[in-house]
């Protein structure tokens, strides 16, 4: 009637694959690779969106900013080809309509949240949508519905009214794209199928004043739908491909994603933010950082190849001129278990110059005691999910950002999140239009599970096409999910490996395929292991991808949602109250800080903390030379990364040291960035946090921040 432990030892062999290490770099000239729109003109001209503002690229070459400062979306040209109407957003005053033409610009009647102009081809009038006002959130895609707005010009000015309302596509997904022909206003519209299968879309048509709506193409599960100016053809994107059929002379309710017209598959894996030449006799599209323009006579002749240009627009990354000596500082510098005393940290510009007991401060210097405080590297967060907003008309300063340097997190890895928004605000941060971390991403994961925006992997080909396509966006790293052979996941680790890209798995509470992520040679495997305690198998598996100084597979145990069991925040936010917390308040959008913290999750604290066990066991394969790393999920932006933080040093896990080290270096290395961040060296970039006290004796004092800083910039 007693439990006894029966020793037992078994010798295992296992084929292990080499995971290569990820190749990274922080370049001091921003590449904008994350290209939106694309508005042609009738001179070649290109008008689109890049790094959040709004630019145009003349045919030969010359790119001119056209929204100055402000955001900049949505460009569409006038019929004339001289006169650009697009849309801005500002987090203070709104959103604004658009002309511009040369130096003159006026701005149009209508406010709110709004996107995707079109005008009419006698070019009086404008279509745009506009968010409907009272959103629950403090994130543009919390707007509910899209009204249809139709703007008309006479002598006496513009005129507006509504059409109709039309919703919201949801979060991180563009609005429809509505256009003026026949005196209708044509608009693609999202319609329910059953419980867990993707939406189905089709386009219709409203008279002016809203009645009589028409249904006339059904399109599978399309998206970016957009007709030729003359309207006899539509173009529209569905499993990641572009398609166009000719429209029949009154289509009513055809099948186009059936076959009911001839259609034509022009790309796959590639093509996103279509649109036509002014006179309709070629689509276009974007590839990354590369304008695509096809024929229509291509659409039947595969030996026409598409018009590539690339955009070639290059700024420099912001560096600040400043000189700052932090003095007498306790040093943690992340070198083994260095500790340096009543040291000096020299910053110049954006880059550690010096660190020691006796460096000399240059004449002109700000110098900052750090008496009785405690100097580490910024927090590298390889989890954190920061982006979900809409997936067009971005914020013009992303609260989340703010609360990330507010509590010393200087370098993000978001492993999922929209493509066009996470790799828009990277490079705006890079270029300084906006304050906040360095972002990297895996932008959308390579979804294999049904979805209108699955990567479907039946060949290798295929994987490799994937990998491309979200590299040509920036992408360092892909996440490969819900991928159900492991085959198909064996050839992403393939091709990343050639590539140099980092490849990371989310097992979905799937043991065997974490594990077979470490045979198979993953850089990372996303989320804990469910089960706990592990046994001395899985730690050997584990050990042995590191076995002979190799790279291993990287574990991110993300303990505040750790899975086969009660999650982590669940302690925290019994024994804490963030809106007790003046850092928190000074950036975090408070209703939505009061809505969490309100109405919280009962906890038995005398009980087992599932959390807890994960973390020690990530100790021990940490201690076993696994590299482990702190990822937050996003549970609670801010102080959920040192609730994170403090979960690795729980009871029998990680010491303060290990965690702040899974937290800085380890994350650096993760993101193939470990000689540029996440050290307290010369020539490392200076990301530093600033704490009262010593973290190395009590880890909760990695929130007794007195400053933040960022690329060399101080944020308090």
């Amino acid at each position: 009637g007693e439990r006894v432990a029966v020793p037992m030892r078994v010798r295992g062999d296992w084929r292990m694959m080499d995971t290569k290490p990820v190749t990274n770099e922080i370049d001091d000239t921003v590449h904008a690779r994350m290209l939106r729109w694309g508005a042609w003109a009738p001179d070649g001209s290109v008008a689109f969106s890049a790094l959040g503002r709004l630019w145009v690229r003349r045919p030969d070459g010359v790119i001119t900013p056209t929204s100055g400062d402000r955001t900049g979306y949505a460009p569409a040209w006038h019929p004339d080809g001289k006169t650009l109407a697009w849309t801005t957003w500002d987090d203070v005053t709104g959103g604004r309509l658009l002309i511009t033409s040369g130096r003159r610009e006026e701005v149009l009647p209508v406010t709110g949240q709004l996107v995707q102009p079109s005008w009419a081809p006698d070019g009086d009038a404008l279509v745009v949508l506009r968010g409907v006002p009272g959103s629950a959130g403090a994130d543009l895609s919390s707007v509910a519905a899209f009204d249809v707005v139709v703007l008309t010009r006479d002598k006496r000015g513009w005129t507006s009214s509504v059409v109709t309302t039309v919703a919201n596509p949801g979060s991180a997904e563009a609005a429809p794209q509505p256009t003026l022909w026949g005196g209708r206003v044509w608009i693609a519209e999202s319609r329910e199928t059953e419980a867990r299968k993707p939406s189905s879309t089709a386009w219709v048509s409203y008279a002016l004043d809203g009645s009589d709506k028409q249904t006339h193409a059904l399109l599978g599960g399309a998206d970016q739908v957009i007709p030729s100016p003359d309207h006899r053809h539509l173009a529209w994107r569905a499993g990641l491909g572009v398609h166009v059929a000719r429209l029949p002379a009154s289509p009513r309710e055809v099948d186009l994603s059936g076959g009911a017209a001839p259609a034509a598959a022009l790309t796959t894996a590639r093509g996103q933010w279509l649109g036509w030449t002014a006179d309709g006799a070629a689509l276009t599209w974007i590839e990354g950082d590369t304008f695509v323009k096809m024929p229509v006579a291509g659409l039947d002749d595969a030996s026409i190849e598409p018009e590539r240009v690339v955009a070639g627009l290059e700024l420099p990354r912001h560096v600040p001129s400043t000189i700052i000596a932090f003095e007498h500082a306790r040093v943690i510098t992340m070198r083994g278990d260095e500790v340096l005393e009543d040291a000096t940290v020299l910053v110049v510009g954006d880059t550690i110059q010096a660190v020691g007991r006796d460096v000399p401060i240059p004449a002109g210097a700000t110098r900052v005691d750090c008496t009785g405080r405690t100097v580490f590297p910024g927090l590298v967060d390889v989890h954190a999910h920061l982006h979900y907003t809409a997936g067009d008309v971005l914020p013009s300063q992303e609260w989340r950002y703010l609360v990330s340097l507010d509590y010393g997190v200087t370098t993000v890895h978001d492993p999922s999140a929209s493509t066009d928004t996470v790799f828009t605000q990277a490079e705006r941060v890079e270029a300084g239009f906006m304050q906040g971390p360095r972002v990297f991403s895996t932008g959308w994961i390579l979804y294999g599970a049904l979805s209108n925006q699955a990567s479907e992997t039946p060949t290798l080909d295929d994987a490799r096409a994937h990998v491309s396509r979200m590299t040509g966006y920036g992408a360092r790293t892909v996440k490969v999910y819900q991928q159900s052979q492991r085959e198909r996941r064996q050839w992403y680790a393939q091709v990343c490996a050639e590539e140099g890209v980092g490849c990371v798995l989310e097992g979905g509470v799937d043991l065997w395929q974490d594990l077979e992520a470490v045979v198979d040679g993953f850089g990372a495997v996303e989320h804990n292991l469910p089960v706990a305690p592990l046994h001395a198998d899985v730690r050997a598996l584990f050990a042995g991808a590191v076995a002979g100084g190799r790279v291993g597979t990287f574990y991110t145990p993300t303990l505040l949602v750790a899975y086969g069991g009660l999650t982590g925040q669940h302690g925290f936010w019994v024994d804490d109250n963030p809106l007790d917390d003046p850092r928190m308040l000074r950036h975090w959008p408070v209703r939505e800080l009061q809505a969490m913290s309100w109405r919280r999750p009962m906890y038995a604290l005398d009980t087992e903390l599932n959390h807890e066990v994960v973390a020690r066991e990530a100790a021990a394969l940490a201690r076993l030379g696994v590299p482990v790393t702190l990822g937050a999920h996003g549970a609670l932006q801010g102080l959920g990364v040192h609730w994170e933080l403090w979960s690795l040093a729980a009871s029998g896990a990680m010491t303060p040291h290990e965690a702040l080290r899974a937290g800085t270096a380890t994350g650096a290395r993760y993101l193939g960035l470990e000689d540029r961040i996440g050290t307290v060296a010369a020539g490392y970039l200076a990301d530093l946090v600033i704490v009262d006290g010593d973290p190395l004796e009590d880890i909760r004092r990695s929130d007794d921040i007195f400053m933040v800083v960022k690329n060399g910039g101080i944020w308090r």
